[in-house]
């Protein structure tokens, strides 16, 4: 993901900020959004299978009963991320990269 964004990372001075902080969200963007469906990522897909297995939990999670919950969490961590990032320079707590 980020070979695409060369580009953009050219357009922004060498010494900025910018560069940082897209470089640290593309990577937490995917892993949140691996995360919110069951064929975001392989393992979420081997753990839907764990979890439904009849000699295993047999829990009978389909694809909306994970978005239900996972949707939500999603949502919860990305403002968190958002809290982090976009507040971390203006307040006493220091981002250390």
């Amino acid at each position: 993901m980020l070979t695409f964004l060369t580009p953009v990372f050219a357009a922004l001075p060498a010494n900025g900020k910018g560069r940082i902080a897209l470089t640290m969200s593309i990577p937490i963007a995917a892993n949140l959004g691996g995360m919110g469906t069951p064929i975001g990522t392989p393992p979420n897909l081997i753990a839907l299978k764990y979890l439904n297995d009849p000699a295993g939990l047999n829990m009978n999670i389909d694809f909306m009963h994970w978005m239900a919950f996972m949707a939500p969490l999603v949502i919860v961590l990305l403002c968190c991320h958002g809290e982090l990032f976009f507040t971390s320079s203006h307040s006493h707590r220091r981002l250390f990269i």
